[in-house]
């Protein structure tokens, strides 16, 4: 044991032969303890094997297939496992390059471990005595971060213009806006890199065109290829949500996590790579210009709430003579709208087959919904809504889902369906329940949601003592700011720009781990992007 010791503390950066270019170091490498049980012994066979993989033309094999592969070498109980990824703007060449220079790393820096990961810039390498090849996103440890607060990792300074990064400490008003927009424009690369390229690797720069950023701020996100498209956005979405938002408003102008399974990268100072493969336009506020535009907000400000109260006034006053004389003529309207939307039902139904929606977006038959419900029994009935009533069922794969079954005299029922249907199949955040498909067949009509087991957030802060005392101010602080960042993703940084209308603490649902998802999406209003403000024709909400 003091040999080995010895060996591990005595071993030294990798240097290069004669005649050979140096070792790029990496940026970390993680080796197994020490101990006895972690390491192996100089003659063993699992040594052997992993001779075997720093011998072979695993880096040019990796280079040959795209940039990722993983293998096993050996025989159990002695059989090593590696994994390889290139980054996916690397040319065959330099992933070959930089594997042999990982697994150069990796047998100088981690001798004798029987488990490594080496953290190269364009590469990485995982080498383990377990199995974890087909643990997708569970293997994604371990993993390194880094983040950049010094300001001077830009080498032209004076491209950053008049452009700062905002004090936090200044109200964080300007820092929560800017700490919104990088926390979309990474979510939104995350979303480009999972859904719409087939290596799961995207790079994105963010054009503000108004110097609220710098304009070369730029961001990549990768997974292994192996991983489904919804494994690869959680994945990703799980190292931003619980890695950025914070540091964002602490100041750091940027950094990196890299994972096994998932990366992500972000900053004004990186310049390789290319050419981004999207532009992200976020809808930025224009900075402020001293005292006088200060005193002038807050005069506005001051005008538009004596306005209000004038309106307000006038609205109680004129609401007692008009409301009697509406009152018999809106409840025939909704009679005849009532109609007309049963007679067009099924002429409206065109759009479930039609690509509107995403390729994970499933039709359900009323069969696989009934079985899965124990057919609508009330002993998995949820609860009753204005929709309708809701079910918990199962799928035939153990996946447990929440059934919202529209009531076939639900006035508006149809309208907001296909509202939800049109609208949530299209956005994917953390923050906000997931629709896993619909079911359209006869007079049936339902929406399958995945099944968040705690209930609502009322249930918890309005409830009894004991359940408020399940919620500390810690995880109400995580909420609102989960939830801010889901309405910020709503309102300018989703492909369409969405005003909900009945946010309330019983639409706000709660997981297992108390992850916190916006739901009910039937009286949602899609806005043209350009706009900031429009009428309605109904009163919603609550």
């Amino acid at each position: 044991m003091l040999l080995l010791l010895i060996l591990v503390a005595s071993s030294s950066a990798p240097v290069a032969g004669d005649g050979e270019p140096p070792v790029q170091p990496p940026l970390n490498f993680f080796c197994s303890s020490t101990g006895p049980a972690r390491t192996y012994l100089p003659n063993s066979t699992l040594g052997a094997n992993l001779a075997k993989l720093y011998a072979s033309a695993f880096p040019e094999n990796t280079s040959a297939h795209e940039g990722f592969l993983k293998a096993s070498f050996g025989a159990d109980p002695d059989t090593v496992y590696a994994l390889a990824l290139c980054r996916g703007d690397i040319a065959a060449a330099g992933c070959t390059a930089c594997l042999k220079a990982a697994f150069r790393n990796a047998e100088d820096l981690c001798r004798y471990s029987k488990d490594l990961t080496v953290y190269q810039d364009q590469c990485h390498v995982r080498v383990s005595d377990l199995d974890f090849l087909d643990l997708g996103v569970g293997a994604n440890q371990p993993t390194s971060q880094a983040w950049d607060d010094t300001g001077n990792v830009v080498s032209d300074l004076d491209s950053l213009g008049e452009w700062t990064w905002p004090d936090p400490h200044d109200n964080g008003s300007v820092a929560f806006v800017v700490a919104g927009i990088v926390s979309a424009f990474l979510h939104e690369t995350a979303v480009f890199a999972a859904y719409t390229t087939r290596r799961r690797f995207g790079s994105a720069a963010l054009d503000t065109g108004s110097g609220a950023l710098p304009t070369s701020f730029r961001s990549m996100a990768q997974c292994t290829p192996d991983l489904s498209r919804d494994d690869c956005f959680s994945c990703l979405e799980k190292i931003i949500t619980q890695n950025v938002a914070m540091v964002l408003l602490l100041g750091q102008q940027g950094g990196r996590i890299l994972g096994v399974r998932c990366s992500f990268r972000y900053g004004s100072y990186f310049t390789d790579g290319g050419e981004p493969m999207w532009i992200f336009e976020p809808m930025v506020p224009q900075r402020q210009q001293g005292k006088c535009r200060s005193k002038l907000a807050t005069t506005t400000i001051i005008e538009a709430v004596v306005l209000v109260l004038v309106l307000l006034v006038c609205f109680c006053i004129g609401f007692g003579w008009i409301r009697p004389r509406r009152k018999a003529l809106n409840f025939k309207k909704l009679h005849l709208q009532d109609e007309k939307s049963e007679m067009q039902q099924d002429e409206g139904l065109d759009w479930t087959t039609e690509g509107n929606v995403s390729s994970e977006f499933s039709l359900f038959d009323i069969a696989q919904i009934q079985e899965a419900t124990s057919n609508f029994s009330e002993e998995n009935k949820l609860g009753q809504g204005g929709f309708g009533p809701v079910y918990k069922g199962k799928l035939p794969d153990g996946l447990e889902i929440a059934v919202k079954r529209l009531s076939t005299n639900s006035g508006r029922g149809f309208v907001e369906f296909k509202n939800e249907v049109q609208l949530i199949a299209k956005l994917k955040h953390t923050n906000l329940v997931r629709l896993l498909g619909c079911c359209c067949q006869g007079r049936e009509r339902m929406l399958v949601y995945e099944y968040l087991p705690n209930k609502s957030l009322d249930f918890f802060i309005f409830g009894a003592l004991e359940k408020r005392a399940l919620i500390d101010w810690k995880q109400r602080l995580m909420i609102i700011h989960g939830i801010a960042q889901g309405l910020l993703y709503l309102h300018k940084h989703s492909r369409l720009h969405i005003i909900h209308r009945d946010l309330k603490a019983s639409n706000i649902l709660l997981d297992h781990k108390m992850n916190h998802k916006i739901s009910d999406f039937g009286i949602a209003k899609i806005f043209v992007s350009n706009d900031i403000e429009d009428n309605t024709n109904t009163v919603v909400g609550t």
